[in-house]
């Protein structure tokens, strides 16, 4: 496979969401991971973001 996605079993997935992801990959082809914006259940986003060394 192109992509691989890890989801939790109570994971809602919105329209859009996934094609919004391989889009920025294939954009962007020396990005080796994406993630989506996380909500908890009261809809606040949760900030979570990974950067690797230079």
């Amino acid at each position: 496979p192109d992509y691989v996605l890890l989801l939790n079993p109570d994971t809602e997935v919105y329209v859009g969401a996934l094609e919004a992801l391989v889009s920025f990959l294939q954009a962007h082809p020396r990005v080796a991971m994406a993630a989506p914006r996380l909500y908890n259940p009261t809809a606040v986003c949760n900030t979570v973001r990974f950067a690797s060394p230079p």
